[in-house]
C-alpha cells in the first residue's frame, strides 16, 4: 500500500487481499476439480507447521499459466523464501482452455523454485465464469526451515 494512500483506501486494499485469501482457501478446500486438494490435505499440510504464507497470481492469453505462476511467486504476501518451505500447496483455476499442458507449466515453474525435498500438492479446477484463456494460481507455503543459532 503506497504511503500516500488514505486510511479508507488502505482498508479497501486490505479488504480485497483478505477477500482473495479467503476465496483462495475456500476454492482449495471445498471445490472438487480435475486434481483435488481437499480439506484433509490442507489441514495435514498446515497442522503444526508454524507459519504459512500465501501468494496469488493471474495470467491470460498464451502464457497464462506461466504468468500466473510467476505472479503468485512474486506476490507481496508470499514474503518468505519458497526454497526454505518444506510444504507447498498449489491450486490452479482456469477457464475452458485449462489444459494438462498449462497445469504442467505451473508445476514446472513452482518446482523450479522449491527444494527438491519439498512436499508439493497440486490441485486444478475449471471455473467456467473465468474468461477462457485465464489461469489463476494460489500458492500456500509452510513448514519453513528454521535455523537454530
Amino acid at each position: 500500500i503506497p504511503e500516500e494512500s488514505s486510511l479508507d483506501m488502505s482498508f479497501q486494499v486490505v479488504d480485497e487481499i483478505v477477500n482473495q485469501v479467503i476465496l483462495g482457501l475456500t476454492d482449495i478446500s471445498t471445490k472438487s476439480g480435475i486434481l483435488t486438494v481437499d480439506f484433509n490435505n490442507l489441514s495435514s499440510m498446515l497442522k503444526g507447521s508454524g507459519f504459512a504464507v500465501i501468494g496469488m497470481g493471474t495470467g491470460s492469453e498464451e502464457s497464462a499459466a506461466e504468468d500466473a505462476a510467476y505472479a503468485a511467486l512474486s506476490s507481496p504476501l508470499l514474503n518468505a523464501p519458497l526454497d526454505k518451505a518444506r510444504g507447498v500447496i498449489v491450486n490452479i483455476v482456469g477457464g475452458k482452455e485449462l489444459s494438462p499442458d498449462k497445469i504442467k507449466q505451473v508445476e514446472m515453474v513452482v518446482r523450479a523454485n522449491v527444494d527438491s525435498d519439498t512436499e508439493v500438492l497440486f490441485g486444478a479446477q475449471l471455473n467456467e465464469s473465468l474468461p477462457d484463456s485465464t489461469v489463476s494460481v494460489t500458492i500456500i507455503a509452510t513448514r519453513f526451515e528454521v535455523k537454530s543459532e
